[in-house]
């Protein structure tokens, strides 16, 4: 990679923060050919959440497993390419963000880039186009809500000019994989079904997008409307039926957690790390996980301690 991600001790805020806006560009910038629930900006902006717990004294274990898991990846090169290939006429005096997103409906990869290298130097570079990507990346919630709630933070811990392009190119390298559908009706749904949908799902996987879902749901992002419709059409394909008297485990870290704050979730994470089994996966729904233990009822915490339980006692979490 070519900036480093050495973390450096003697003056921890500062260097941590600056360490951490290093990964999240880093993971960014990765060749990455799997599903997007894992994706390394995934992996890096839970970390970068859970070490929030802990800015004046940081886990070590935490950042050297950042700082391997990236080095071990290998960065895209050519992310410029199309920004310099673009003539200047090119760019034309008219931009029609609907070319973008029929560019991306259809899947044509080239004219993807071309069209969004338009936006990006039209718009003289606005993270504007980070959002127009997101809302497009939402007609598939399913694949790409833990994904775009995590690229959009990534970036925003750091929003400069300079990083877009790559944050950009993060977002079309990962939607391509897949078809995406057309823009979908919005419906009544709304988060106050969310906690009952995350309180009915077993999966990990499934914990990570709820929790994204639910935070997008309250941002303050300019095309908030257009994630709004696409989450509300996702949330009315959801089980939302209630559970009567469901199992819980003993909630009283949680709730101290809740109240006060701590290392708890850092200690957890560090365990997965060192456990070398699944840990992408498990720390991006440990994040989630924390995110639920702040946001849901207290009442309800006993389930969230019987699903951190299940996370830290289950290898697989897929």
């Amino acid at each position: 990679m070519s900036e480093s991600s050495t973390y450096n001790n003697s003056n921890p805020a500062g260097s941590l923060e600056e360490s951490l806006a290093t990964l999240l560009l880093q993971s960014a910038s990765t060749i990455y050919n799997d599903t997007p629930i894992v994706h390394p900006v995934i992996c890096m902006n839970a970390i970068k959440n859970i070490l929030g717990d802990v800015r004046d004294s940081p886990s070590e274990i935490l950042l050297t497993y950042a700082g391997n898991y990236i080095a071990g990846l290998k960065p895209r090169e050519k992310d410029g390419k199309v920004l310099e290939d673009m003539p200047e006429n090119g760019i034309g005096t008219s931009i029609f963000i609907s070319d973008l997103e029929d560019a991306c409906q259809q899947g044509d990869a080239v004219q993807v880039q071309e069209e969004a290298a338009r936006v990006y130097l039209a718009a003289d570079g606005s993270p504007a186009i980070l959002e127009i990507l997101a809302e497009l990346a939402l007609q598939n919630v399913e694949d790409n809500g833990g994904f775009i709630y995590h690229c959009l933070r990534a970036f925003a811990f750091k929003p400069e000019k300079e990083r877009v392009w790559t944050f950009v190119q993060c977002i079309l390298h990962t939607i391509k994989k897949q078809p995406l559908p057309e823009p979908n009706e919005g419906s009544i749904s709304g988060p106050n079904e969310l906690g009952t949908i995350f309180l009915n799902c077993e999966q990990p996987i499934d914990w990570i997008t709820v929790a994204s879902v639910w935070r997008l749901w309250e941002s303050e992002y300019m095309r908030l409307p257009g994630f709004k419709r696409e989450i509300s059409h996702w949330i009315s394909n959801q089980n939302t039926t209630k559970s009567e008297n469901p199992d819980g485990s003993n909630p009283d870290t949680m709730v101290k957690f809740r109240k006060e704050g701590g290392n708890y979730f850092v200690k957890l994470a560090e365990n997965i790390i060192q456990s070398k089994n699944q840990v992408v996966e498990r720390l991006a729904a440990l994040e989630a996980l924390r995110f639920f233990v702040k946001k849901i009822p207290i009442e309800c915490l006993p389930i969230v301690a019987k699903k951190i339980n299940f996370l830290m006692d289950n290898n697989e979490s897929r």
